[in-house]
């Protein structure tokens, strides 16, 4: 008579060969990655609007305060 094998150097059964495949072939867990919230044109034009504030309500820098707005609030790639 043969002697068992004992632990991992024991011959594979059918049923732990099904229960590998089962695995393999059961969709894969991953963490969902939530987007980062865009900037909307609002939130663009109330930052730009608080620069202009800050710089003293003088006219004739909003283009300047715009971009600013946008560059402050895009998010880091």
């Amino acid at each position: 008579m043969a002697k068992r094998m004992a632990g991992s150097n024991a011959p594979k059964t059918a049923k732990t060969s099904e229960k590998a495949s089962d695995t393999s072939t059961a969709p894969k867990r991953t963490r969902a990655k939530t987007a980062a919230p865009s900037m909307s044109e609002d939130d663009i034009r109330l930052r730009a609007y608080f620069l202009y504030i800050e710089r003293g309500a003088a006219p004739g820098q909003d283009l300047d305060d715009w971009f600013e707005a946008e560059k402050a609030l895009k998010p880091n790639a």
